[in-house]
């Protein structure tokens, strides 16, 4: 689930609480919390910073409140997080099921359940059919629909069927287009129409808003610029940020690239020979325009490059000035990126779905660990994923189903290739 805000933790009162603890004090003060609030994506992202900081007293406070109150959707959802970033999976399956039992209409935990069934798939095989019968239910047509049974197959070992896959994905993509334009949009879908299912052709972007205002045009072009560059693209390295880059040597081949892609504005001085120098276009995430001078400032070409943001964006007053110089994703272009991946995805994952398969562009992956447990996080600095983004699913997804899907992926070693 989106939030429109990401507190951080020592802004809340409970946040206060637990820091002044004294560590025996702690559990009883997470377990005395949880039963009393409502499940939101503020309140499990603050909680969950919390326990980063005391792991073994939030979770001993986490499992007296899931016995105290076992039908409660906050606590639940904390447990499932804590077993998926602990990737026990079989846990995280029962919890997707209980939770599903107390309300079958819950299409985010049909989605938890069937991603956990992608990453580790049940050993009898009727619990994992009932469990994608019941996760699909939610998905009666459509394009999640046919991503979630591509990506299956691909988990129980077969080669899928894309002929529907790819054709949905046109259809759906041409949907993008706002009909604001009249003859514009013509040209446009005769363009989206004529091209082969596996190759999208963005010759211009879709549109966020009819164009009522200067700043809302400005915003059109430089969306459009963005999509033209992509679409001009012969070939595209996407650089994550895992420490996996360190030591690989790969800087002159990133570099190498038609287009150079980088998550999160990372720090380039000092590392070219592993990571490269060249960045064409930035993605990061919309939660990072509440420190975006800072991290401009990590190079001087940062504020002139081309950007684009995805997620939820958390932008208190003041805005930076020159904040809206880079665009965030139409909403109809996250829910396209969402139905061929999940919604909570990271930078790294939005960036590979809409490179290589709304694109259609090769694209070659270098630098995503996706925050494996114990390691530092970024290359440059220590760094700690979300709760809700899937980490495991989204290695899965980028080493075992998006070269399925579309065999011009490939990984470096840096990125599990």
């Amino acid at each position: 689930m989106k939030a429109a805000t990401f507190p951080r933790s020592p802004a809340h009162p409970f946040a206060k609480r637990f820091a002044a603890a004294g560590p025996a004090e702690r559990a009883e003060l997470v377990a005395a919390f949880l039963p009393a609030q409502q499940r939101s994506r503020a309140i499990a992202d603050m909680l969950w910073n919390l326990r980063l900081t005391d792991p073994a007293a939030f979770d001993a406070g986490l499992d007296v409140a899931a016995a105290r109150v076992p039908g409660h959707l906050l606590v639940l959802g904390l447990l499932a997080e804590r077993e998926a970033r602990e990737e026990r999976h079989d846990d995280a399956k029962a919890l997707a099921r209980k939770v599903l039992r107390l309300n079958a209409s819950l299409t985010e935990w049909r989605r938890y359940l069937a991603r956990s069934q992608l990453v580790a798939p049940s050993a009898d095989l009727k619990e994992r059919e009932a469990d994608w019968q019941l996760a699909l239910a939610a998905f009666p047509q459509g394009l999640p629909r046919l991503a979630l049974l591509a990506q299956r197959a691909i988990a129980d070992g077969h080669t899928p069927d894309l002929s529907a896959f790819d054709a949905q994905l046109v259809r759906e993509a041409a949907a993008l287009v706002s009909p604001q334009d009249g003859a514009a949009d013509a040209i446009w879908l005769r363009k989206l129409r004529a091209v082969l299912s596996r190759s999208l052709v963005f010759a211009r972007g879709p549109a966020a808003l009819p164009a009522a205002s200067a700043d809302e045009t400005a915003a059109r072009e430089r969306l459009t610029a963005i999509y033209q560059a992509l679409h001009a693209a012969r070939d595209v390295a996407l650089v994550g940020n895992a420490p996996t880059l360190t030591g690989s040597g790969a800087g002159a081949e990133i570099d190498g690239h038609d287009l150079v892609v980088r998550c999160n504005y990372p720090v380039l001085a000092g590392f070219a020979a592993d990571v490269g120098t060249r960045a064409d276009l930035i993605l990061f995430h919309g939660a990072k325009r509440r420190r975006l001078a800072q991290l401009l400032a990590r190079d001087p070409r940062y504020p002139a490059l081309p950007a684009l943001s995805s997620g939820p964006t958390a932008a208190p007053p003041p805005v930076p000035p020159d904040a809206e110089a880079r665009p965030a994703a139409p909403a109809s272009l996250e829910r396209f990126v969402d139905g061929l991946c999940y919604e909570a995805r990271t930078t790294g994952l939005f960036g590979a779905v809409l490179i290589a398969l709304v694109f259609g562009k090769p694209l070659r992956l270098y630098g995503f660990d996706f925050f494996r447990p114990g390691e530092a996080g970024h290359y440059y600095g220590k760094a700690a994923a979300a709760p809700h983004h899937d980490l495991a699913y989204e290695r899965w997804y980028l080493a075992r189903a998006l070269p399925v899907l579309r065999p011009s992926v490939t990984l470096h070693s840096s990125a599990g290739g």
